[in-house]
């Protein structure tokens, strides 16, 4: 199995597009099932999108890390744990969301697990891809 995923981005509007991209060639070089791959580039793509938006304040921007894991349990298939991580500081939600606050039960829906640790330091979301057979030999 190759080995991880790793990628700074800026944060601002052209991170997911840049991460989308970026990861979806890894992913075909995993050779990761389609359907599957495009339910991951979704959430990474969510939670890169909420790191650039929320993560820092105007004018005062930061890093965004991604970093994607394979493993590849006894079972002889194949998982991703995705880290997305920001240096920002934790923010409240916002009080008028009109049309907003999906991401997250969005990032729930296309993973197996999704876990958030936020505070005064940063954020990380960690993700874990279902699992995927391993390609044929």
């Amino acid at each position: 199995m190759s080995g991880a995923f790793q990628n700074v981005l800026p944060a601002d509007v052209r991170a997911p597009t840049l991460i989308r991209g970026r990861l979806r060639g890894w992913l075909s070089r995993l050779n990761w099932p389609t359907e599957e791959a495009q339910d991951l580039l979704l959430a990474v793509s969510e939670a890169v999108s909420n790191a650039a938006e929320h993560a820092y304040r105007p004018g005062e921007p930061g890093p965004i890390e991604v970093v994607v894991t394979p493993s590849a349990p006894t079972d002889g298939s194949r998982t991703l744990t995705v880290t997305v991580t920001d240096h920002g500081r934790w923010r409240p939600p916002p009080v008028h969301h009109e049309g907003r606050r999906r991401g997250i039960p969005l990032m729930r829906l296309m993973t197996q697990l999704l876990r958030i640790d936020g505070g005064v330091s940063g954020t990380r979301v960690t993700m874990s891809s279902r699992p995927v057979p391993a390609p044929a030999a």
